[in-house]
């Protein structure tokens, strides 16, 4: 009876979540692996670092989404380390310069008023329904 209810439970809970209990991982667990999720602890990012040994026994690192950023070193952990600080310090130069007190919230009156202008001079021009720009255009016929 026992083992009628656990597979009858089991049963449910896979109709429930159809998703498999083994789940392939993208960066498997092995450390030869040259593909490296990390995160940038102040801000939490996620990025990725490549990691490869060079045929003269010293490893290159790179940033999958910013191949620009390169590190060298004599060990995998030291040229993956120097290559997350470099996009760690990347980033933190991007949020420096973006300086959000300096963007207006609002429009001046002046850019409101050229808006204003635009959005007058297009409601004058004639509008065009899809079917008549492919007639034009040669896509329909008639």
């Amino acid at each position: 009876m026992a083992a009628t209810r656990k597979t009858s439970q089991s049963r449910r809970r896979a109709i429930r979540n159809p998703v498999p209990a083994q789940r392939l991982d993208l960066y498997p667990n092995d450390p030869n692996y040259p593909i490296r999720a990390m995160v940038i602890r102040g801000t939490g990012q996620r990025f990725s670092v490549v990691s490869l040994k060079q045929d003269n026994g010293r490893y290159v690192a790179e940033v999958l989404d910013n191949p620009s950023l390169r590190a060298t070193a004599a060990t995998r952990q030291a040229a993956e380390r120097k290559v997350a600080e470099l996009y760690a310090k990347q980033h933190s130069r991007i949020a420096a310069r973006r300086n959000w007190s300096d963007v207006p919230l609002s429009d001046t009156p002046e850019e409101d008023e050229a808006d204003m202008r635009v959005i007058r001079r297009r409601r004058k021009q004639k509008t065009y329904s899809w079917e008549q720009v492919k007639r034009e255009d040669g896509y329909l016929e008639g």
